[in-house]
């Protein structure tokens, strides 16, 4: 893959993250959770199958990932701020556009 097709893909996939945050605020309509050890693959994979959804689903239901850890804990989960941020995705960035357990709209699922 040339690097302007995977700047593209990443600015794809950040772009279709922040629609499906909007689309599923104030009220989550749609979301992809990985398990609730909150670790590398559960976090990449939510991301991953949400997007994946919307890749090929286009316009059903925008999935949001969800991350089973309070917001503020995603900065002690260092391996998988680090490696997302090798891809463009920054912990800021993660903050505002994905879901995480102590959201009021999660809350609202339980």
């Amino acid at each position: 893959m040339e690097n302007s097709q995977f700047k593209n893909g990443m600015k794809s996939l950040k772009e279709y993250l922040v629609s499906a945050k909007k689309y599923n605020t104030p009220k989550i309509r749609a979301f992809v959770s990985g398990n609730s050890s909150v670790d590398m693959d559960s976090v990449v994979g939510s991301i991953t199958m949400s997007w994946l959804c919307g890749v090929f689903r286009p316009g059903e239901e925008q999935y949001s990932p969800f991350i089973n850890c309070p917001r503020n804990e995603l900065a002690f989960r260092i391996e998988i701020v680090e490696h997302l941020n090798l891809f463009g995705i920054d912990e800021q960035f993660l903050k505002e556009n994905v879901f995480f357990a102590d959201d009021e709209e999660v809350k609202d699922l339980t």
